[in-house]
């Protein structure tokens, strides 16, 4: 975000006073009050049960994750926000839920036992494909010593939260997509894979 640098000086103090007073009128007003919001996207597929295993494969979401536009999205319209307006885009969290079905044992619903690996990434026209999440994250590439595939049905996926997407937003066809490598020793069932990924919004004020 733009941050306001003010200088003293005689000739301009009437000046500088009549901007302070504009800038406590505006931040005491409701004005002021949105410079980020959270936007939402989520998609989901089903991983068939003779899908191989331990061969890394990109399943295809067909939903929120594909073509993204969020110029369209409802936080962008209910804020009333353009492309041009956003200085920034940030991942805040990826979160993934799998289901081998209703009717099936709770011990069957663990992400460990079916998934060796979980990758998301990025990527849009004119722009590198970037990674901004992935389990298991081996030791030496983590300051928090690595993280393994969780034993439950739902869980964050450690998301490079640095990582300014605006670039992908503005280019054409922004889109997420998974790779993903299965276990060998999965349970014989189809697996719905859901995911939800949180994005910060960072809004310049000052439209410049």
């Amino acid at each position: 975000m733009n941050r306001f640098e003010m200088k003293y000086s005689p000739r301009g103090s009437r000046v500088s006073r009549c901007v302070f007073l504009l800038i406590g009128f505006w931040a005491s007003s409701g004005c002021a009050a949105l410079d980020t919001f959270e936007e939402v996207v989520t998609d989901e597929v089903v991983i068939p049960a003779d899908r191989v295993s331990q061969t890394p494969f990109e399943p295809s979401f067909g939903g929120g994750f594909s073509a993204i536009d969020l110029s369209k999205s409802p936080g962008f319209k209910e804020n009333d926000v353009e492309p041009g307006d956003v200085d920034a885009i940030f991942v805040r969290r990826i979160r993934v839920t799998m289901s081998v079905g209703a009717n099936s044992p709770a011990s069957l619903n663990r992400l460990d036992g079916a998934f060796e690996s979980i990758l998301f990434y990025v990527e849009a026209n004119g722009q590198d494909r970037r990674t901004i999440a992935q389990l298991p994250i081996p030791e030496s590439e983590s300051s928090a010593g690595g993280a393994v595939m969780p034993a439950t049905a739902a869980a964050d996926i450690p998301a490079d939260t640095t990582l300014n997407l605006k670039p992908f937003v503005l280019a054409p066809n922004m889109r997420l997509g998974t790779e993903i490598v299965l276990k060998a020793d999965r349970p014989a069932l189809d697996i719905t894979l859901k995911a939800e990924v949180t994005l910060l919004i960072d809004i310049n004020l000052l439209g410049t």
